[in-house]
């Protein structure tokens, strides 16, 4: 967690999923999303203080996850959290990249 350590991280290449805060601020997920190669799924799939508290932190609005069995259990909870809200209107962005 923490947009530094999320940061270098993706410059190294060791991420396969990159978690946004669905209100975190644009600036921040804009630059993360941009240094995201092929084959890192972005979602957004929580609000900062729902993200926190996963992580079990204070704060949180930026996590890296590398490649394994985690990573790819949190891209199949966000694609199926994504379908169960396609039908809300006011349903937060949950994923905004998949490469």
């Amino acid at each position: 967690a923490g947009f530094e350590k999320v940061e270098a991280a993706l410059r190294a290449g060791k991420v396969r999923v990159l978690v946004a805060a669905s209100d975190g601020a644009e600036d921040g997920r804009g630059k993360l999303a941009r240094l995201a190669g092929s084959g890192v799924d972005i979602c957004a799939p929580l609000m900062a203080a729902e993200l926190a508290q996963a992580l079990g932190r204070e704060h949180a609005v930026h996590a890296a996850i590398k490649a394994g069995g985690i990573a790819e259990k949190t891209i199949i909870a966000a694609r199926r959290l994504a379908a169960l809200e396609q039908g809300d209107t006011g349903a937060r962005e949950l994923t905004t990249k998949s490469n």
